[in-house]
């Protein structure tokens, strides 16, 4: 599990597949227990007030796992309650990008179907079936995962 602050109120986290056992089952019912230890997370490291609102964008990709965008609205809520509430949107088979340094990644890898996309000097590659090792090796050789509506640049460009 990783989680990136963007804002003060913006947190993405990345959740590998092999951290999430049931990815072919993702659902609203079954998410709620990563969400608990995820928001006692962000909690104890980041100071986060989890009685709020949040809309959180699940973004699901079989190859690398879940992404979560949790965004807290501004809506007092915590300041009647200690509940926390969330909107959850699910986007399945969601498409993702691995921005890498190195072009020659993509000749180490024994699966050869892939597309690699050059954008403004930089390397994206979108890959699906990889294995634990490729995949570990992908992600620890990536700067960036582009994922929602921030490929659509990439791709269609």
């Amino acid at each position: 599990m990783k989680i990136d602050v963007l804002e003060d109120n913006t947190f993405v986290v990345y959740l590998n597949k092999y951290y999430i056992k049931e990815i072919e089952n993702i659902n609203k019912d079954n998410i709620q227990k990563y969400l608990k230890t995820i928001f006692l997370c962000l909690k104890k490291k980041y100071g986060v007030n989890i009685y709020s609102y949040f809309n959180i964008d699940c973004y699901i990709n079989k190859s690398y796992g879940l992404i979560l965008e949790v965004r807290e609205e501004p809506v007092g809520f915590h300041f009647f309650t200690k509940k926390t509430d969330m909107k959850l949107t699910f986007y399945n088979n969601s498409k993702i990008l691995y921005n890498i340094d190195d072009y020659f990644i993509k000749d180490i890898l024994k699966n050869n179907d892939y597309k690699l996309y050059i954008r403004e000097n930089q390397f994206f590659l979108d890959m699906d079936n990889l294995d634990e090792k490729e995949s570990a090796y992908i992600i620890e050789n990536t700067k960036k995962i582009i994922y929602g509506e921030n490929i659509q640049s990439i791709i269609n460009n």
